[in-house]
């Protein structure tokens, strides 16, 4: 009687565990078709448009988060990293150190990240605290100051959106979704070595 009862036990514990099993692998699946389409669009990044289609950036005046004003014009000659990006996007802020790291790394290149947050929930000491606590060193503009911006380049629809500009100021890659710091890190490195030859 024993034995029987000892595997009854035994087989109810195991049915436990292969029906915990399967709940996790649905919910699982069920999360993963839940997910934003951002997190689906990191192979975007590999479009890039011929030279003889390229476009210039929109040139655009946005406030800082430390009071002062960012226009693209101001970095004209450099390569320019335009990241759209907000504090509760998950692949945004896990594109952040990367960008730390670049703008380190070739801060003494003819090179800049801008970062334009798109938070609109939040106050603009939230920003600052969040920008502190991450150790961001290249300058954020608040772009729901002036929300022509989300049109200006070509309707910002998911984040994060990035676009990768030539030392002539023009559109080279757009990324939608996260992007790897090796990516951004190549891209950067292949557009500092350019000799500036496109015609303007």
């Amino acid at each position: 009687m024993r034995f029987i009862k000892n595997s009854i036990a035994i087989i109810v514990a195991l049915s436990i565990v292969f029906i915990s099993i399967i709940g996790c692998a649905k919910e699982e699946k069920k999360q993963e078709e839940s997910k934003p389409s951002i997190f689906k669009l990191h192979e975007e990044k590999k479009q890039e448009s011929s030279r003889t289609s390229l476009r210039k950036a929109p040139n655009f005046s946005l406030p800082s988060i430390d009071g002062k004003k960012i226009q693209l014009s101001d970095y004209a000659g450099n390569v320019v990293i335009i990241n759209f990006w907000t504090t509760w996007c998950k692949p945004c802020t896990r594109e952040i150190p990367s960008f730390v790291k670049i703008q380190k790394k070739y801060k003494n290149k003819p090179f800049t990240i801008i970062g334009i947050n798109l938070d609109n929930r939040i106050s603009e000491s939230k920003i600052r605290q969040f920008t502190k606590s991450y150790g961001i060193n290249y300058p954020i503009a608040l772009g729901m100051k002036d929300q022509s911006i989300l049109t200006l380049y070509g309707r910002i629809t998911s984040i994060p959106t990035t676009f990768i500009i030539d030392k002539k100021g023009y559109i080279r890659k757009k990324v939608v979704g996260y992007g790897s710091e090796q990516f951004f890190d190549e891209i950067t490195r292949t557009l500092l070595a350019e000799e500036v030859a496109i015609k303007s």
